[in-house]
């Protein structure tokens, strides 16, 4: 019978951070890229031609790591 292992680790976060600032930084999506200490460099770049209709018009990006270049792509903004 398999076991499931459930594993949690809370960080407080440092005087001075709210919690919205936090959030805001997950939501963008530029910024996530940048604070990887992997990526060396990222630029945009044309959709691949397999990319999904719906995903098309997003703003994509090649990045270049220490070892491994990915392409990932930016949501179009969703208006609030």
């Amino acid at each position: 019978m398999s076991k499931t292992s459930v594993f949690t680790t809370i960080t407080p976060l440092p005087a001075g951070v709210t919690r919205q600032s936090v959030i805001d930084t997950y939501h963008n999506h530029t910024e996530m890229i940048e604070l990887n200490p992997l990526v060396i460099e990222r630029f945009r770049c044309k959709p691949p031609s397999y990319a999904p209709s719906e995903e098309f018009y997003s703003t994509w990006y090649t990045i270049k790591g220490t070892s491994w270049p990915i392409r990932t792509r930016n949501p179009p903004e969703r208006p609030v």
